[in-house]
This record gives C-alpha cells, sequence and structure tokens, in this order.
C-alpha cells in the first residue's frame, strides 16, 4: 500500500518514493534533455532481489519484508541525492541526473557491489541475499515521453531468460559429460514457465499463468476487469504508430500492479486487464483504482494524448462466486463503454 508524507506518496513498507513520482521525474528529466540546447542525460539503475520468494518460504513473508527495508534504506544510503523508488514486488529504481551511459553502467556497478559485499541479516540469522543491476540512460531515442523505467525492466526481464537459457546450454553440455537429465529437465521447465505465464509486453500474467494460479488465491477479493479506451486512436499517434499502443498498455500494467503490495493484475488479452484485490469491497477496490488513476493522471499519456480506462468492479465472496463477479465485471465494464468511457462503475450485488 501507499501512503502520503507531507505531500509525497511513498510505499508504505520501506519509505521509498512512490513509482509515480519517479515517472513524474524522469517525465521532467526527459523533458528538460530535449528542450536544453547542452547535451542532458539521466539515467536509471533498476535493482532486483534475487530469490525473495524463497526467502519468504524458509523465513516467513516478515523476514521478506525486513530484506526489502534494508535494502531501501542501504540504496537510500548509497544515493542520498537520488529518488530512489520501489517499482515492483521485488524491484527498486534509482533515478540519477546529470548521468551519462558511462556514469550510469559505473553507478549499477558500485551498487551490486555495495550491496552484496555486506552481510544481510533476519533478525540474528544471516541470510544470502543477491541482487541483480540493469543500468540504462537517456533521453530515449524516441519522440515523446520517457518510458526508460519501463524499458530496463524489459531489458532486466530479457537478461532473465537469457541467463535461464545459458543455464540450460552449460546443463545440456555436462549432460554430455557427465548425465544430468533430470537437472536439464528441470531447467527447462523454468524457463518454459517464465516464459508463457508472463505477458511479453507488459510483464504481467498472463492468461494462462493466471488459470494456474486462481485455484490458489483466497477469498474474499474485490475484482475489476479494465479496457484500455481508444487503442486504436492511440495507435494512429503521428510519428509512433503501433509503438504508441505498446506504451499505452504498459502504462496501464505499472498502475494496476502498484495499487497494493498483493494485487494479482493479468493481462487478459488485447487492451483487457483483469485485476483482483485480496480483502477489499467492490466499492474500496473501485475508490482505490479511480483515486491512483487521478493521482498518476499526468503519466497516464501518450505524447499528448491521454490513456483512460472503463472498467467493472465485482465482490467475490466464495470460489463459487468468481464466474458470477467476472460476468458482472465484464457488463460493467462494457456499460462504462457505452456510457461514455473513462469511468469504473461497481456491482451493486455481491
Amino acid at each position: 500500500m501507499h501512503e502520503r508524507d507531507g505531500g509525497r506518496i511513498v510505499d508504505q513498507l520501506t519509505g521509498t518514493a512512490d513509482i509515480g513520482e519517479l515517472i513524474s521525474l524522469e517525465r521532467d528529466l526527459d523533458r528538460h534533455a530535449r528542450d536544453s540546447r547542452e547535451e542532458q542525460s539521466y539515467g536509471i539503475v533498476l535493482i532486483d532481489v534475487e530469490g525473495l520468494r524463497s526467502i519468504n518460504a524458509e523465513h516467513g513473508t516478515m523476514g521478506g519484508d525486513e530484506v526489502l527495508k534494508e535494502l531501501a534504506h542501504r540504496l537510500r544510503t548509497l544515493n542520498p541525492d537520488s529518488c530512489v523508488a520501489r517499482v515492483d514486488f521485488d524491484k527498486f529504481a534509482v533515478l540519477a541526473s546529470s548521468a551519462g551511459h558511462t556514469d550510469v553502467s559505473r553507478l549499477a556497478r558500485q551498487l551490486k557491489y555495495a550491496l552484496t559485499s555486506e552481510a544481510w541479516f533476519i533478525g540474528q540469522t544471516r541470510v544470502d541475499v543477491h541482487v541483480h543491476a540493469t543500468a540504462l540512460a537517456g533521453p530515449v531515442t524516441t519522440r515523446g515521453e520517457s518510458h526508460l523505467l519501463w524499458a530496463a525492466m524489459r531489458a532486466q526481464r530479457t537478461k532473465k531468460v537469457h541467463e535461464l537459457e545459458r543455464r540450460v546450454a552449460d546443463l545440456e553440455q555436462q549432460l554430455r559429460l557427465g548425465g544430468l537429465q533430470a537437472e536439464v529437465g528441470l531447467f527447462r521447465a523454468e524457463l518454459a514457465i517464465s516464459l508463457y505465464r508472463h505477458d511479453a509486453l507488459t510483464g504481467l500474467l498472463s492468461r494462462l499463468g493466471y488459470s494456474e494460479l486462481r485455484s490458489t488465491i483466497a477469498t474474499p477479493y474485490a475484482l475489476a476487469f479494465l479496457d484500455v479506451d481508444n487503442l486504436r486512436k492511440l495507435n494512429k499517434t503521428p510519428g509512433l504508430l503501433w509503438d504508441a499502443g505498446d506504451k499505452a498498455l504498459v502504462v496501464v500494467a505499472r498502475l494496476l500492479e502498484g495499487l497494493a503490495p498483493d494485487v494479482i493484475a493479468i493481462r487478459w488479452g488485447g487492451d483487457e486487464f483483469l485485476v483482483l484485490l485480496p480483502g477489499l469491497s467492490a466499492p474500496d477496490a473501485r475508490e482505490l483504482i479511480v483515486s491512483r488513476i487521478r493521482e498518476l493522471h499526468d503519466v497516464l499519456r501518450v505524447g499528448s494524448t491521454p490513456v483512460t480506462l472503463s472498467g467493472g468492479v465485482a465482490y467475490v465472496s466464495s470460489e463459487d462466486r468468481h464466474h458470477l463477479a467476472m460476468d458482472a465485471a465484464e457488463e460493467l465494464a462494457e456499460k462504462a463503454k457505452v456510457d461514455g468511457r473513462n469511468q469504473v462503475l461497481v456491482a451493486t450485488t455481491r
């Protein structure tokens, strides 16, 4: 969840900046870099904690939270003059102003070394914490708004897939030398899962990935079905073509996965998204979504074109009510579009 600190929206667990604040600062830097007659540049270092789910499994969720809080503290200490934001479940970003590609790459190496050279503890128990660091410098090459953060997140996902592919190749070589068929099969399965369970563009759960996960989700929860308005119009943005629609989908994905720490966001297909918010009523979920859209109004756009959503929210009180709630949310999303778009409606019955 997020809370306000002197007018700023911060991540409640770690106290770091909210993703919306980082995006806003990035847009200002990008605009200044484009408008300035002098050569200007900036960069983002994306820090990803490896194995946080394993830490949660061994030490409990509070253990994983302690690691995230300590990581946030170290990043703020190491970068006192930079914006540090939690941008995903296990990811943080450091926004470095007045930094070129060489500077940002050097910062990424320094941060990775500093974060891994000092021991990590949960209480009195020492734990192994590994981090990945991905660095990108801006401004971006395409005209319009900066999406350097999204580019860094895509680059990091691509790097992980390549690492898995390399491990598979290494194991296959060992198999030829000594016989490790089971291990090769394990990593092939891990690689396949990472590719098909998540949407390649947005990084959200895919429809297939969600179908595997749904039976494990505890009720009650609010279910929201959301549809991006006028995606075809966005795809006709001069100079961007279909890239404009992709940018809109990525911006919406980041909005949805930032609604709450326990949110489950799925790219349902095309311009449609499904969101599950555990423990919330339908009206509360609708208010959270609408208020978040309002807060990120300046970010939810491609060039000068605003990105709006039409949606419906229903309540799932028990597993056998899921399909009824899904039907209700989809019908409300369609009604929201017919009634003028750019609105989220809520089911009146449970």
